[in-house]
């Protein structure tokens, strides 16, 4: 079933309003949404369209009159069609195709005036009348019969009257409201004039007459954002089945006093029970069972008493407008109170549906509320399954058969991996560093309350939980409860060995990765749903495992390791591709693409592989535990398929999965660098070699040779043996650079995908071609931002919000890619020229750009200034080059670029100097970062002892001036005298005497 709902919304030009009422649909799950009287103009609708999570189809009037729309949710937009719409912003036409059977939606506002509504109807019936599976809502600006009258207004046959008949007669449409309520009074439109209230039923659905097995019920819902009410009905176009979903506990529970009381009796009753000491796990179960079904029914009640409430303020409403429309006296201020009344409730009701929905456009005013700055961050996808295709290429769509593809598929996943015990040993036996005993023992001690306490604060709020429905924020509020209990509950758990009956069991959640055949689950990324309670248990253990990481992780992993960044391994790649490049080396980029990597990794791996790096019996047992007898189902359209056991791969959605998932992928790294017959990319006067770089699952490789290649993937099938991890050699790439060639017959020999120019490293584009690789890193997000800020150009802000959305939510587009990449000239100047411009709603600058981008106390705006930031990304870099602690392969090969500067071949010393322009020696990103660095040299005081002045460089240097002036002497270059220590000499106490000296 879904809804369908007609409506003269009185205009809907105020993006405020707009955003009101979207929120109305949404709570009220509106589907298909008619309207009539939008005002609108195009550009208008282009600014608003991104506030409905669906599409809207559109027929603007003149002068901003008139207008109607067809507005349709993300689940049926896909399958809908603009068909035609007319000039004046009174007629559309969209259809809808379910099954191959397409419906005919039609959204129309007749005129006011008499001869024109004739015409209209004329037109009307001519347009439709060849048509089928009619639904045509609107204002009719026409009653059927004097029961759609009331008050002194009476009901007139005139002849845009027969007309309209002609079309119900003529085109076999019928008023399916009125059909079912033969006697009945009620108005849809209402308006005070002078003390006096005039009504009547204008609005209403014509629908085919076949399809009035389709209806289930119509009704109208008085409301405060239009003198016209809704007409909705409720339409079966026999769309996905939706199941009943997992209860989640609603959180504005907790701030109801009654509720919070109640829930306290329930745990400080279920404490004194004897089961909790007895049987602790199962207590636990059956107070949180008793909680959720306590609240279930506390959460029915209350909303049980709100719907009442509503239902009486809309009969008082409906029972004043019939006593008018009987001729009796009514109290106009009366009705004028309850509608604000109404105002009030739906207000609220939009509230709820803003939390509920977490819906991404919300606003309050100019405020930087979260909802406000999740416009464009959190998008709801829709993830309705709507077909499959099963082993065999059909195509399913039932609700039955869709459960039963995906119970199949994700059974097979978890139970699939077979590892070969000899290859497993032999395999981590590589690693050849362990932990001290001092990490060994804090992983091993036993659970402090201050840990507990720890890792639920730091959890994430507004997320879903488990099967068990409670939530975060639940725990949280009843922390000064719970805190002994889960103390006690864990323990206990290590005392069994085996979690709670609800801590093991899983729900996933499936959410479609954009890309692929929406049909094929292998396209679809399993979330786990787990249980609060597990969940803070598990970030226990991850808060320890972390603090070990950092010791025996290799640098170039950079996922979730504690003082790492995902840059240093772009920025590796970025540079190794320019090194080889420059010196006309032979090289190759291989990216391996492993499938379902964290779904297929063997328990048995990662419990040995612990053992290897010489975590302690606790820690490992407590791993165990997490993953002895667990179980999960598949959640799809709201209906759970049965539950399977999981024996292999670590759950997404779980604290310490990805902590687990990089030590056991440490493992590839060690084997990989220790296997001679693979050769790197040699940096020159240093030691180091690039070779592997890993983010979790992505990993890329940059070897010197062929035969390298070859032995990359003999160690990625001991890999696969060992962890039960599989190798997607279609989807994985291999980038030739320098002297690098892959000839035609080698294309299949590797059967990779061979990329000619470039690579898309961990969402960056790095390659030989940095023209090519700049249109691909820059373009895309240069016209995404020029468009959102013409939508937000729609919205009443004050400069200072329009400087917050650019800040919190356009910006946020660049910094990654900025932080490791030039930004072109061109692209830059159009950004900041979109910027600037909507910051001043397209009209003069009334300030100058240094202004606005000043600090707030400084009389600015604080507008962020895209050039700063690009130099505060370069700086960060230098620092890290700069301090001898941080460990990273690029600071090698920067060294190894500066050291060519002027054949000076200096290290840090380059800093000393003002470098000339047109560099070519080193990329952009290095160039960026010497300019920033000149931009702060004025400021910086260097700590030069006696030692280290005599690295000064001696020329390009303003603290070395020849005549007043900097100077360069290609001839003292060339010589090898490029420092200040290269023209002096040190005296040796003893070797000459005195006289010699002279």
């Amino acid at each position: 079933m879904v809804l369908i709902c007609t409506h003269n919304c009185n205009g809907l030009k105020n993006v405020n309003n707009f955003q009101n009422y979207v929120s109305v649909l949404y709570d009220r799950h509106i589907s298909f949404s008619l309207l009539q009287e939008t005002f609108w103009d195009d550009d208008y609708v282009n600014g608003i369209r991104h506030m409905y999570e669906g599409v809207i189809y559109e027929s603007n009037g003149k002068n901003c009159r008139q207008g109607v729309a067809i507005m349709i949710s993300n689940n049926y937009k896909e399958s809908s069609k603009l068909v035609f719409k007319d000039d004046n912003g009174r007629f559309i036409h969209v259809t809808y195709d379910y099954l191959g059977k397409v419906y005919n939606l039609v959204s129309l506002y007749a005129p006011n005036n008499y001869s024109e509504r004739k015409e209209f109807f004329m037109f009307v019936r001519e347009y439709i009348s060849s048509l089928e599976n009619l639904i045509v809502g609107g204002d009719f600006n026409t009653t059927l019969s004097s029961l759609d009258r009331g008050g002194l207004s009476k009901h007139i046959c005139d002849e845009a009257y027969k007309e309209l008949f002609e079309i119900i007669h003529s085109c076999n449409v019928y008023d399916v409201w009125r059909s079912r309520n033969e006697n009945k009074k009620i108005f849809s439109w209402k308006r005070i004039t002078n003390g006096m209230l005039q009504q009547s039923r204008i609005d209403y659905f014509l629908i085919s007459r076949m399809l009035s097995s389709n209806v289930q019920n119509v009704f109208y819902n008085e409301t405060s954002f239009s003198d016209h009410t809704y007409v909705i009905m409720n339409f079966n176009f026999c769309t996905v089945e939706k199941g009943p979903g997992l209860w989640v506990l609603n959180n504005t529970l907790l701030h109801n006093d009654e509720y919070v009381q109640k829930v306290r009796n329930i745990i400080n009753e279920a404490v004194q029970s004897s089961l909790y000491t007895v049987e602790p796990l199962v207590w636990w179960d059956n107070l949180k069972f008793r909680i959720k079904k306590f609240s279930q029914v506390f959460s029915v009640n209350l909303a049980k008493e709100k719907k009442k409430d509503f239902f009486k303020l809309q009969n008082k409403i409906q029972r004043i407008c019939a006593m008018q429309a009987d001729g009796i006296a009514i109290d106009v201020t009366k009705l004028e109170n309850l509608k604000l009344e109404l105002n009030n409730y739906e207000l609220e009701k939009c509230k709820g549906a803003v939390l509920r929905s977490k819906a991404t456009w919300a606003s309050e005013s100019d405020k930087n509320t979260k909802f406000f700055l999740n416009l464009e961050k959190y998008k709801q996808e829709n993830n309705a399954v709507k077909e499959l295709i099963n082993d065999k290429g059909d195509v399913i769509g039932d609700t039955d058969g869709i459960l039963d593809i995906e119970y199949s598929f994700y059974k097979n996943l978890y139970s699939c991996v077979n590892v070969d015990n000899v290859k497993m040993e032999e395999f981590i036996s590589s690693i050849d560093v362990k932990i001290n005993e001092n990490d060994k023992d804090m992983c091993d001690a036993e659970i402090l309350y201050d840990e507990i306490t720890e890792a639920l604060m730091a959890m994430s709020k507004n997320k879903s939980p488990g099967t068990d429905g409670l939530t975060t924020e639940f725990y949280c509020k009843f922390y000064d409860c719970l805190r002994n209990i889960l103390c006690h509950v864990y323990n206990s758990i290590y005392d069994e060995n085996i979690l709670s009956r609800s801590m093991r069991a899983g729900v996933l959640s499936l959410i479609y990765k954009k890309k692929g055949d929406r049909r094929i689950l292998k396209n679809y990324r399993p979330i786990s749903l787990l249980q609060v309670d597990y969940k803070i248990l598990a970030r226990i253990m991850a808060n320890r495992f972390k603090k070990v990481l950092p010791t025996i992780i290799s640098e170039n992993q950079t996922c979730c390791i504690i003082g790492r960044d995902i840059s240093n391994n772009i920025a590796n790649v970025r540079d190794i591709i320019t090194l080889v490049e420059n010196d006309e080396l032979e090289g190759y980029i291989v990216k391996i693409d492993q499938e379902k990597a964290f779904d297929r990794e063997s328990h048995e791996f990662i419990f040995k592989t612990l053992k290897k790096f010489g975590f302690g019996d606790v820690f490992i047992k407590w791993i165990e535990i997490f993953y002895t007898r667990i179980n999960s189902c598949v959640k799809c359209n709201g209906f759970l398929t049965p539950y399977f056991c999981v024996d292999n791969g670590i759950r997404q959605g779980c604290p310490i999965s990805a902590l687990l998932y990089v030590l056991a992928a440490e493992t590839l790294q060690c084997n990989i660098r220790k296997n001679v017959n693979i050769s790197g990319i040699k940096i020159p006067n240093t030691t180091d070699e690039a070779l592997i770089f890993q983010h979790a699952d992505d990993t890329t490789l940059t070897v010197s040779d062929k035969s390298s290649i070859d032995e990359i993937f003999k160690v990625f099938e001991m890999y696969e043996a060992s962890s039960g991890a599989k190798i997607n050699r279609q989807k994985s790439e291999i980038l030739p650079i320098g002297k690098g060639r892959i000839a035609d017959n080698e294309k299949n020999k590797y059967n990779l995908q061979v990329c000619e120019n470039y690579i898309l490293l961990l969402g960056v584009y790095v390659g030989k071609d940095k023209t090519v690789c700049d249109h691909l890193n820059w373009s895309g997000k240069v016209s995404k931002i020029k468009s959102l800020l013409n939508m937000w150009m729609q919205r009443q802000l004050t400069i200072q919000g329009r400087v917050n959305v650019i800040s919190s939510l356009f910006m946020s587009r660049l910094w990654y890619s900025l932080f490791v990449t030039s930004m072109p000239d061109q692209v830059l100047r159009d950004i900041k020229t979109a910027c600037v411009s909507f910051v001043w709603n397209n009209g003069a600058h009334l300030v100058k750009y240094n202004t606005i981008i000043d600090q707030k106390c400084n009389g600015g705006l604080q507008l962020p200034d895209i050039e700063s930031k690009m130099y505060a990304f370069r700086l960060k870099f230098l620092a890290r080059f700069l301090d001898k602690n941080y460990k990273v392969l690029w600071k090698s090969t920067f060294k190894y670029f500066i050291s060519k500067i002027l054949n000076m071949n200096l290290s840090e010393e380059i800093l000393f100097i003002s470098l000339p322009e047109n560099l070519k020696c080193i990329p952009n990103v290095y160039k960026e970062m010497f300019k920033g660095f000149d931009l702060l040299r004025d400021d910086i005081e260097f700590d030069l002892s006696t030692e280290n002045v005599y690295d000064q460089p001696l020329f390009c240097n303003p603290n070395v001036l020849f005549d007043g002036k900097t100077v360069i002497w290609y001839d003292f270059i060339n010589a090898g005298i490029v420092q200040v220590k290269d023209i002096c000499y040190e005296v040796i106490e003893g070797v000459f005497t005195r006289n010699g000296y002279s």
